[in-house]
């Protein structure tokens, strides 16, 4: 049976483990949001890209199917779709995201 200094000691011990994992929760979750923002910044020089790839403005779907690609397969991968695809691959690119 634990005496009232061990129960003391446990849950100080069980406090401080707890901040610390709400402290990396934190930060986890911090560092998400903001690679998230970074990436979401690049959007109005990726859709003109997107736009000058296809010769006319892109419409509310191809928009949101960027955001998806940027969400899904990160920056760097939609920066090589955009550099190396043609118009009509482009196009059916953003048809399937």
């Amino acid at each position: 049976m634990l005496d009232l200094t061990e129960a003391e000691e446990y849950l100080r011990t069980q406090h401080a483990l707890g901040l610390e994992e709400g402290r990396m929760e934190g930060r986890m979750e911090g560092q998400q949001e903001g690679q998230q923002r970074a990436t979401h910044a690049l959007l109005p020089a990726l859709v003109r890209v997107t736009e000058l790839t296809l010769s006319r403005a892109i419409t509310d779907a191809e928009r949101d199917a960027l955001v998806r690609r940027l969400d899904t397969d990160g920056p760097v991968d939609v920066g090589h779709a955009l550099a190396t695809l043609d118009a009509p691959a482009l196009a059916a690119w953003l048809r399937g995201a």
